[in-house]
């Protein structure tokens, strides 16, 4: 790859199948021909993302995966407890996911199985870290369903090997065909 002068692109796994002429020109037909010039090697993080460019056409020879890495070491020794001291979480059980707030996400019904599940165990809470277009519907549902001081939502965080090390269990609701989110690498290199 490094003896061709070339620009790389990359699609998700999570493609909307449905998008408008202009970004199908702009995703597919533009990169095809530059691909077909030699200028073009598009990558993407997971094979499905691949599979998606060989139905469109494209030759196996100017497609890669790369997989995702993760700093193993960077999320296997957060600060644990620094996230339960700002959060006040001696002694309890907390539960957590990290992602966009999404509808596709799934967080709605994480929030509304969380409140069954308190039922029984008592000292549970939920973390939510991320943020989103879905935050307003997510709080006003914690508030209707009398859990706001059960369910932690802490926007945007840039220490996030620091709050999974705070979690006991890490969830991952999402309703999407993932390939490889890195997030669940981290939870995992977190010891979730």
């Amino acid at each position: 790859i490094a003896k061709k002068s070339i620009a790389v692109g990359g699609i998700r796994a999570s493609f909307n199948k449905k998008n408008s002429v202009k970004d199908r020109i702009l995703e597919f037909l533009i990169p095809k021909l530059l691909c077909k010039l030699g200028k073009l090697y598009l990558v993407s993080n997971n094979y499905q993302g691949k599979n998606i460019y060989l139905k469109e056409g494209f030759l196996p020879t100017v497609l890669k995966v790369i997989p995702n890495g993760i700093d193993y070491d960077t999320y296997s020794f957060g600060n644990k407890l620094k996230v339960i001291n700002e959060f006040n979480l001696k002694n309890k059980v907390v539960i957590g996911m990290v992602g966009r707030l999404f509808p596709g996400k799934n967080q709605e019904n994480l929030i509304k199985v969380f409140n069954e599940m308190i039922k029984i165990h008592k000292n549970l809470f939920l973390m939510i870290i991320g943020d989103g277009i879905e935050m307003d519907n997510l709080c006003k549902l914690t508030n209707d369903l009398n859990l706001s001081n059960k369910v932690i939502f802490t926007g945007n965080r840039k220490d996030i090997p620091n709050i999974l090390s705070a979690l006991d269990i890490f969830l991952f609701p999402s309703l999407f065909p993932e390939g490889w989110p890195n997030v669940i690498g981290e939870a995992m290199s977190a010891k979730l």
